[in-house]
């Protein structure tokens, strides 16, 4: 689909990416903070582990959903995944974070 850029952490031994095209990387932390939040809660509030192996998360610009999960990898519109954090608002992260942390209920929830 095209030339991606990723910002990657661990979290309970689980990678977790956030992809987009390579001008928009730089908006891409927000998503991965809120991921990794979201999965440690999700672990611990469920008393179960995110079931996969791994979790990439990419902003795909023109697409028609929100954000859409499939196995292991949740596929969002890049305007709902990326955010530029020096002139978001609080509305537009309280917006972000809870489309990120619904789609990410979705896997945890999977098994």
């Amino acid at each position: 689909m095209g030339d991606w850029q990723c910002l990657e952490r661990k979290v309970d031994a689980v990678p977790i990416r956030v992809c987009a095209v390579p001008e928009s990387k730089d908006k891409a932390q927000f998503a991965l903070d809120v991921a990794t939040h979201s999965i440690q809660f999700y672990n611990q509030w469920y008393g179960i582990r995110y079931p996969f192996g791994k979790l990439d998360m990419l902003a795909i610009p023109d697409y028609e959903w929100g954000g859409m999960e499939n196995t292991a990898s949740i596929f969002y519109r890049d305007t709902a995944l990326l955010l530029d954090e020096a002139t978001a608002s609080v509305f537009s992260r309280r917006s972000h974070a809870t489309v990120i942390a619904h789609e990410i209920a979705h896997q945890c929830l999977a098994i």
